[in-house]
């Protein structure tokens, strides 16, 4: 065989071989973007649940006499420290996820130029900017509901820090207005929690 013989047959099989190890790159990608994905899903539904037991814990305390008023307070203070964590979760699970999708759209960018088919490499990039667009949305949404976040976490911690300076049913009396808005509040954060859970749903069960 001639050596530019030889030279085409190796170039012929190099690329069947780097044909699939792009593609198993490609869905190692991503399989991490949509884990990430998954996780920051998982994080904002052990928020959206201890959303709920706090604002429990505020009606209760909004409530509390007597000898309830301690225990109530330490309900309510306790809850506030666990939806803290858990909204500093999903803060870190949504920055990795934004990483990996930053890496999976590059390579998949990359990747669909070098499809030779003009109909695939067409339908490829369609595909790709309708998946950018849907995880722009639930960036945007998440950033917005981050704003709302961290207003009901301002409410609460100032409820936290007036009524434990002064444990009186005097204190929660004074502070009922305050209870009220933050009630409003957190009906805010809870509606657009749901939006967001819509949305990451609807980006994992996509076909």
């Amino acid at each position: 065989m001639k050596i530019t013989t030889r030279l085409a047959v190796i170039a012929v099989i190099a690329l069947g071989c780097v044909a699939p190890v792009r593609a198993q790159e490609s869905n190692k990608r991503a399989e991490e973007f949509l884990k990430k994905m998954q996780d920051t899903a998982d994080e904002l539904k052990s928020t959206s649940d201890q959303l709920t037991k706090t604002m429990a814990a505020l009606r209760s305390l909004s409530t509390a006499k007597g000898n309830s008023l301690k225990d109530a307070y330490g309900d309510f203070d306790k809850a506030i420290s666990n939806l803290d964590a858990r909204t500093q979760d999903v803060r870190k699970r949504t920055t990795e996820m934004r990483a990996k999708g930053k890496d999976y759209f590059a390579a998949w960018q990359k990747e669909a130029a070098a499809i030779q088919n003009p109909e695939l490499r067409k339908a490829s990039e369609n595909r790709r900017v309708a998946m950018m667009a849907a995880q722009e949305a639930l960036t945007k949404n998440m950033t917005d509901g981050r704003s709302l976040i961290v207003t009901l976490m301002g409410d609460l911690q100032d409820l936290r820090t007036f009524i434990g300076s002064d444990l009186t049913e005097s204190a929660v009396a004074s502070a009922q207005d305050l209870f009220v808005t933050t009630q409003a509040h957190a009906k805010e954060v809870e509606t657009a929690v749901a939006g967001v859970q819509k949305q990451l749903g609807a980006i994992l069960s996509r076909k």
